[in-house]
């Protein structure tokens, strides 16, 4: 811990009346906002508010939840874990004083015993040596930030060039048309091609989850509802072949859903769908799209996924490597003993 002192604040379930402030104020994600906690909350956890203050003014923020508090005692208690989705924000993102505010909301937790942790970072700026104290297990992955600042016309040259002449070819030929419906039933069709694009991936020896059609409502009054998110549908003369969820926050895009169908998959539905996104994205005022993540080893191209790890980079994105943190207590151990028993 630096000479600063730091003082930190934490409130269980509800947001502190100036979090929006805060919010604001420090640029915060929308991982970090009391809309995102509500998300949480929904999906029966407890949100977690923490605040870092140096000499009285708030410098840092960080939002993380209890899980499975929706389960009954003692189930609650054995299963009961702690996680982030992003990383603590804090003032001229200043990697000492995050390192310090990540301190300081480990030692708070102890008071509610968790017994596993899931710390994810939009990137790797959390300091090693803070998981390698807590005996934490190290997850790298690959992401790909799209600067949508110059337009689609940078974007485009940015791309590389086989898939740039492709995608000029099919933008030229117009088979394939894309619109933006941000509802319901646009979703499910989305969940139906994931469906698709699993068997696809299978069928190489790789799977993945996907959403289930009961996911949908959870999914649309959370994100589509809100404005947090939009939704585009690609079709050729026969109807809808591929669909692609963005999460949006402030300026900024997050590829976090996407499917097609068979019949998308030949005629390369989805690299016309995200593109099309992007000139919406940036016709609207968007700086960025991330394009998601893939596990750091699907770099090599030997690995069973090499093949969306060149996907996602084809748009020409900057490479960007997060990690997420983890640790979890496996069995009836002392630990679990202890939380099952503590009040």
């Amino acid at each position: 811990m630096h000479d600063r002192k730091f003082e930190i604040y934490e409130s269980i379930g509800r947001a502190p009346l100036e979090w929006g402030v805060y919010s604001k104020r420090l640029d915060a994600s929308y991982y970090l906002s009391a809309d995102y906690a509500e998300v949480l909350r929904s999906d029966g956890n407890t949100p977690i508010f923490f605040s870092l203050a140096l000499d009285g003014r708030v410098v840092g923020m960080a939002l993380g939840a209890l899980t499975d508090t929706w389960r009954r005692w003692p189930s609650s208690k054995l299963h009961r874990g702690f996680k982030w989705n992003t990383h603590p924000c804090v003032e001229h993102n200043d990697h000492a004083m995050l390192n310090d505010f990540v301190e300081l909301i480990l030692s708070r937790l102890r008071r509610h015993r968790p017994l596993h942790f899931e710390l994810n970072s939009e990137d790797a700026r959390i300091s090693p040596i803070i998981a390698e104290h807590h005996k934490m297990h190290r997850i790298e992955r690959l992401e790909f930030l799209v600067d949508l600042t110059g337009g689609p016309t940078q974007v485009l040259n940015q791309m590389q060039k086989r898939k740039r002449e492709k995608l000029k070819a099919q933008l030229r030929d117009s088979i394939i048309s894309v619109t933006e419906k941000n509802t319901k039933d646009a979703l499910i069709r989305l969940i139906e091609f994931q469906d698709s694009s699993r068997e696809r991936r299978r069928a190489r020896g790789e799977d993945y989850s996907v959403a289930t059609k009961n996911a949908a409502e959870s999914i649309f009054d959370s994100y589509l509802a809100t404005g947090h998110a939009r939704l585009f549908l690609a079709s050729d003369d026969q109807g809808p072949v591929s669909g692609i969820l963005l999460h949006t926050n402030s300026t900024n895009a997050y590829y976090t859903m996407s499917g097609c169908a068979a019949r998308g998959f030949e005629i390369n539905a989805q690299t016309v769908n995200v593109w099309r996104a992007i000139e919406a994205l940036h016709s609207d005022g968007f700086t960025t799209l991330n394009m998601g993540g893939v596990k750091a080893e699907a770099a090599d191209p030997s690995n069973i996924g090499h093949g969306l790890y060149r996907f996602k980079k084809s748009f020409g994105g900057v490479q960007t490597e997060c990690i997420s943190w983890q640790k979890k207590t496996e069995g009836l151990t002392l630990d679990a003993l202890k939380t099952l028993f503590y009040y």
